[in-house]
């Protein structure tokens, strides 16, 4: 029979399962569901009071293609409750086809089930669920309502939507924590902000979200116009489907990954954020995860790569390896590359970090823009473009940086820079493994080379010379390795690394270091002492056949130059047709032999 009701109240409480397929009617008539059980209600209902699931499972059930549901004014879900709209295979449930609203609020889950489709028509759905709830699609397709009435602003609920279901945003800006499931989402209609934000802020969501990540192995794709993916929070998102998509993919914070979780990804293709352009803002974090992908990128940010201390601006990242849950991803992927566009936007003191840990990164796309490129982890990054134009200049903090030629490192600054290219714990690499076709890679007169405290490496392939006329100063020490030669020709000033005794040391690992002037000046606050040392070989020479300098008339000390060379394994000063004398006066120690052009 049928339940009607004025203003009353009904509480079932069962620790079984039962249908009900009468109908409860009344004007400020509410319903809660108490008990473990499951209570499926096949009736149209017309009650405009609360609906409470207080424990156990409500399910709404319909067999036809009727319209109208019910008149709840809303569904409060307790956390282990479930309200479930069940639409069985060939239905498609209009649940507020002449308007209305309903709400969802809450801490429980939201489920669809069954094959057949359920829709709000041209009602208002507010979706307002707590921290911990889910919404979960797991047949047929759930379809956001018309006119773009529903409102997601104070949603907290994560989204699963499990194979073979879909979930339709339609004209609403949906916004979830969590993104999860092998399903499919859509969204994007003319004139509204379609899309979907997910949040991932380390709500546990049910059994499908681990706390502070979500895998979306499904797919996003276009409705009727655009649809756009907006990252926020904390946690990380992993995308491993095709997707085909076209909005923007904005990461505003925590990470946006390229999945699987698998070897055989090393290089491969990804599709993940869709066909447009990705935009990695304050605190957001791209992360290859050994994909490669042909979006263009664009990184804002006004921090610095790594943030420590009480600074509370992060700036966006572009990353390579997801050091997520033991067990899980080690971040030790190759071959990820970026053929799209890069661009560094310089809003701050510096641009977009790239970080990579034990991982490789190619970008053969165009980096540009006002921003500076800054490398940390312990990963390799290649530039291969040759008409980059990134104007902010280059910190190497960690790893390696591997070009093939000058313009690799951006636009040549205008002037003499000391700071265009900083080693602070990361290496250069010069290599013709990428694009070069000579064997000399010549670096700008402008751009200067600053070796920072934390030290820096310049690596040299073999057969390859990379050559710079422009200052290199010193705070910490260079090494030099790789079997080929790095040849300066600029100043070379150093401050001693703070120690007891002080000193800087210059170490050739291996290949050669050819210091190149007339007037070779090796100088600086020597409080301490400075010292070449190492297995590879040094040269000091001149340009032209001879040294010359304000001291022409006297010999050439080698104090002077440089006070000690200790242990390398070549050493030569000056060339055969030196005519200036040289005056041996500092320590000389070299495995195989020392050279002096001119009169010792």
């Amino acid at each position: 029979g049928n339940l009607a009701l004025a203003g009353g109240a009904v509480t079932v409480s069962q620790g079984g399962n039962s249908d009900y397929s009468g109908t409860i009617s009344g004007t400020g008539t509410s319903l809660t569901k108490t008990g473990s059980g499951t209570l499926t209600l096949t009736g149209t209902n017309t009650y405009s009071g609360a609906t409470t699931i207080a424990a156990g499972t409500l399910s709404l059930k319909s067999t036809t293609t009727a319209s109208g549901g019910s008149a709840t004014s809303g569904f409060n879900i307790a956390s282990g409750a479930t309200l479930n709209f069940d639409v069985v295979d060939g239905a498609h449930k209009d649940y507020l086809p002449n308007g209305g609203s309903v709400q969802f609020t809450g801490n429980g889950t939201l489920s669809k089930t069954g094959g057949g489709d359920l829709f709000w028509g041209q009602g208002g759905a507010t979706f307002a669920l707590g921290a911990g709830s889910q919404i979960d699609v797991q047949g047929g397709m759930l379809i956001g309502g018309s006119h773009g009435n529903e409102a997601w602003t104070n949603n907290l609920a994560s989204l699963n939507i499990a194979a073979g279901a879909t979930f339709s945003g339609v004209e609403a800006a949906v916004s979830v924590d969590a993104l999860t499931g092998p399903g499919r989402f859509t969204s994007g209609y003319p004139g509204d902000p379609a899309g979907i934000t997910t949040g991932v802020n380390n709500y546990a969501a049910g059994t499908y979200n681990v706390a502070g990540l979500s895998i979306f192995s499904g797919t996003i794709s276009d409705l009727h116009s655009s649809a756009k993916l907006t990252k926020v929070g904390t946690g990380t998102l992993i995308l491993s489907g095709a997707n085909t998509y076209s909005g923007t993919t904005s990461i505003n914070g925590g990470s946006v990954a390229a999945g699987p979780d698998q070897a055989s990804i090393n290089g491969a293709v990804s599709t993940a954020f869709g066909t447009s352009a990705i935009t990695v803002n304050d605190g957001g974090s791209l992360n290859l995860a050994g994909r490669s992908i042909a979006n263009a990128v664009t990184l804002t940010g006004q921090g610095q790569a790594l943030v420590s201390g009480p600074t509370t601006t992060f700036t966006g990242a572009l990353q390579n390896g997801r050091p997520l849950n033991p067990g899980d991803f080690d971040g030790g992927y190759m071959g990820a590359a970026i053929t799209g566009v890069v661009t560094l936007s310089d809003t701050g003191s510096a641009g977009g970090p790239l970080i990579n840990n034990g991982a490789h990164i190619n970008i053969s796309g165009k980096v540009s823009g006002a921003g500076g490129l800054i490398k940390d982890g312990s990963g390799f990054l290649f530039l291969t473009n040759s008409v980059n134009d990134y104007s902010g200049g280059t910190t190497l903090l960690g790893g390696t940086l591997a070009i093939s030629t000058d313009s690799n490192l951006g636009a040549a600054p205008s002037t003499a820079t000391a700071t265009s290219l900083v080693l602070n714990g990361g290496a250069l690499q010069a290599s013709l493994g990428l694009t070069g076709t000579t064997n000399t890679i010549a670096l700008d007169t402008n751009r200067g080379i600053s070796i920072g405290t934390g030290g820096g490496t310049i690596t040299t392939d073999s057969g390859v010379t990379l050559t710079s006329s422009a200052a290199v100063t010193a705070t910490g020490n260079l090494t030099k390795d790789g079997a080929g030669t790095l040849l300066l020709s600029g100043d070379y000033s150093f401050s001693p690394v703070s120690g007891s005794p002080s000193f800087s040391t210059t170490t050739i690992s291996a290949g050669s270091l050819v210091l190149r002037n007339d007037a070779p000046s090796i100088g600086g606050s020597i409080n301490g002492f400075f010292r070449f040392t190492g297995a590879g070989g040094l040269t000091i020479e001149p340009v032209s056949a001879s040294f010359s300098g304000s001291n022409t008339s006297g010999p050439l000390r080698l104090s002077d130059l440089v006070p000690a060379i200790d242990g390398l394994g070549s050493f030569t000063l000056g060339k055969a047709g030196n005519t200036r004398d040289i005056h041996v006066d500092a320590k000389i120690t070299a495995a195989s032999q020392a050279y002096y052009g001119g009169d010792v």
